[in-house]
């Protein structure tokens, strides 16, 4: 197709247009003239009646994070990549126990003597006991001494053991449940102290979807009396956040997971409201809105003798797609409202209708 064509083509299209405007303007202008009264075209009102519907912008969040800590001061020898999903008591990470392992030998070895030092103790004690009068009373106070004494360190003994064998198995980080390695926070070869963290884990379950609610949805009924959903599946409303985002002038709020759903954490969804309210609510086209100055909102309805009359209406946020919204007022299903030459009117004034089947 040659350029001289196209050029054409889209000259018709343009020309095309004009003329339909000009064929509107004219056809206003004539219906002045006779005195057949302003043309408008005109839309009809619906009446919503599950509810105003509204389209939250939400985000699939882990409930909860979990950072993997040093169990003992001791150079980090593995830890999984980034990414992997692990299963419960899975290793994620490891930590030289030499040293560990060393020092709870000797504790072992300790123990063995400090319970050689009892038995001794403890038959000694008897021997001089059985001995009687022979025996001064101080003498048997202080081999009872010794007795107690052995008692005591062999307590201690088998404390220490037990924490350095914990200490021991700790030193093999595993995951405490389903989890993916989210990010490390020491890095292989890494000489960690005890306390400092490892890696952080994000669930693989029991996450929530989190959505921003503005402030300004409250005014059409409390959260607990909305619905919500995903791709149909209906969502449970868990909790609201009682701070408020200064900037949004929004709440948080938390609803469980889809059932059956693939979403990965950190993925956008889009969550449907339906909120009811006492007052009844309309989907009408947006081009019938009118805003004063003052950011109050208005339409021109039209009665059976072709009258325009001005109805205040209040718009409920978040519900305005494919060039419609929701509103509250005085209106009533199938209400005919202006939706072009809405600039002409006035209370009162006669219109002529020119999509005359409404």
């Amino acid at each position: 197709m040659s350029i001289d064509l196209i050029l054409k083509g889209v000259i018709t299209v343009k020309f095309q247009n004009i003329a339909l405007i000009c064929c509107l303007l004219s056809a206003m202008n004539i219906f002045a003239e006779e005195g057949q009264g302003v043309a408008v075209f005109v839309e009809q009102a619906e009446e919503v009646e599950n509810g105003a519907i509204s389209s939250l912008s939400c985000e699939f969040m882990s409930q909860r994070t979990f950072v993997l800590s040093a169990a003992v001061d001791a150079e980090l020898t593995s830890i999984l990549p980034v990414g992997s999903q692990v299963k419960k008591n899975q290793l994620v990470a490891s930590q030289d126990n030499f040293y560990v392992q060393n020092e709870l030998q000797q504790k072992q070895i300790k123990l063995e003597q400090r319970r050689h030092d009892l038995a001794f103790h403890q038959s000694e004690y008897e021997r001089r006991k059985n001995q009687g009068e022979h025996v001064s009373p101080s003498e048997l106070h202080r081999l009872k001494w010794q007795v107690k004494t052995s008692m005591a360190e062999i307590a201690l003994a088998e404390s220490e053991i037990a924490r350095l064998s914990r200490d021991s198995e700790k030193a093999q980080l595993r995951a405490p449940g389903d989890f993916e390695v989210e990010r490390h926070l020491s890095k292989l070869g890494q000489f960690v102290s005890r306390g400092e963290p490892v890696a952080q884990l994000s669930p693989l379950s029991d996450n929530e979807v989190v959505c921003d609610m503005p402030l300004s949805f409250a005014t059409h009924g409390t959260y607990e009396q909305a619905s919500f959903s995903y791709n149909r599946q209906p969502l449970k409303l868990k909790r609201v956040s009682n701070v408020v985002n200064t900037n949004t002038q929004s709440k948080r709020i938390y609803l469980n997971e889809p059932d059956g759903s693939a979403l990965d954490v950190g993925q956008r969804l889009s969550v449907e409201m339906v909120h009811t309210t006492q007052q009844k609510l309309f989907r009408i086209s947006a081009d019938a809105l009118n805003f004063d100055l003052d950011g109050s909102s208005y339409v021109w309805a039209i009665d059976d003798n072709k009258s325009a009359s001005r109805v205040e209406v209040n718009m409920v946020e978040g519900t305005s797609f494919n060039a419609r919204t929701t509103v509250s007022g005085a209106l009533t299903h199938g209400m005919r409202l202006v939706v072009r030459g809405a600039n002409m009117l006035s209370d009162g004034e006669t219109v002529e209708l020119v999509n005359s089947t409404l």
